[in-house]
């Protein structure tokens, strides 16, 4: 299992710390709270007054899909919910199950006032692989709740396996979304904050190998790659053995340019310094951001 970077230590550089027992929560408990607590004590107090967070993230509870880490966010800036599969279900009225998600969505929109709703799926999700082969539920004995669960995908597992696609397993990741915020609209007071135009629904998909986000186009319904604005460190290289590979020509648009320095650019190292090459990325990737955004 990876160890990850998740303290930043005094001289600046990251730490590395197991997290395999409640003994690793303690210890990083008190390293929170001599390091990050104690140098943002002052906003913690304030967000004991309470929360106004402008976004709900709908995620999957798959432990290598972090909002916060991925989005560099902050406590009280997402509602965040999780689970299997970032799944919302269809709105039941007078039902006698208990509705997690639904719950914490008729808080979000009505009593938050959340601008906006994301719906972010992932490369290598366990649940849509379960779906699409549910053989999975039986051998990990998780057919009581999970199965039922994932058979909201079951529409949408049709229409991938009819399309033909050599990547079954990332076209229902990303069918996938489309179903939690069709769902989404099912519930009367979404859509009616929706069409009042004090909601927005978004959704967007992260490959986890290449650390790569994709947005989805409300105008067109594609997911399109995030460009960022000037990388400061290089992509690992793309293999066919990565477990989330995106199949990029079916799902994305044209493969980027390359940011790659030449010998003339001020940068070394792989990063960028502010010269007109990266003046020009940049500016193109806002426009791209803002194109996808709308």
């Amino acid at each position: 299992m990876a160890n990850f970077h998740a303290t930043d230590g005094s001289d600046g550089e990251s730490l590395v710390h197991d997290m395999n027992s409640p003994l690793d929560l303690i210890s990083g408990y008190r390293r929170f709270r001599a390091g990050v607590y104690s140098k943002q004590v002052t906003s913690y107090r304030e967000l004991g007054l309470g929360q106004k967070p402008q976004i709900m993230m709908i995620a999957c509870a798959d432990s290598r899909v972090d909002p916060s880490a991925i989005f560099d966010a902050g406590p009280g800036q997402l509602f965040v919910v999780r689970n299997v599969a970032n799944l919302v279900p269809p709105y039941e009225k007078n039902s006698a199950g208990l509705h997690g998600v639904s719950a914490a969505l008729e808080y979000a929109v009505n009593a938050l006032k959340v601008p906006h709703i994301v719906v972010m799926g992932h490369g290598g999700c366990g649940g849509v692989s379960a779906a699409l082969d549910p053989r999975a539920l039986v051998t990990n004995n998780c057919n009581e709740f999970v199965g039922p669960w994932v058979a909201m995908l079951g529409e949408a597992k049709k229409k991938v396996l009819a399309s033909g696609t050599f990547n079954p397993q990332h076209a229902l990741e990303l069918e996938g979304i489309d179903v939690s915020l069709a769902n989404l609209m099912t519930f009367p007071f979404v859509a009616a904050a929706v069409m009042k135009g004090d909601l927005t629904l978004h959704g967007a998909w992260f490959a986890i190998h290449h650390g790569e986000l994709h947005w989805r186009n409300r105008t067109t319904g594609r997911f399109e790659v995030v460009p960022m604005l000037c990388m400061d460190v290089t992509p690992p290289p793309r293999s066919q053995s990565s477990p989330d590979l995106a199949s990029a020509a079916a799902t994305t648009t044209a493969p980027r340019k390359s940011l790659t320095k030449s010998p003339q650019g001020v940068a070394t190292n792989g990063n960028f310094g502010e010269d007109d090459e990266c003046q020009k990325d940049k500016s193109g990737a806002r426009v791209k951001i803002e194109q996808i955004l709308k």
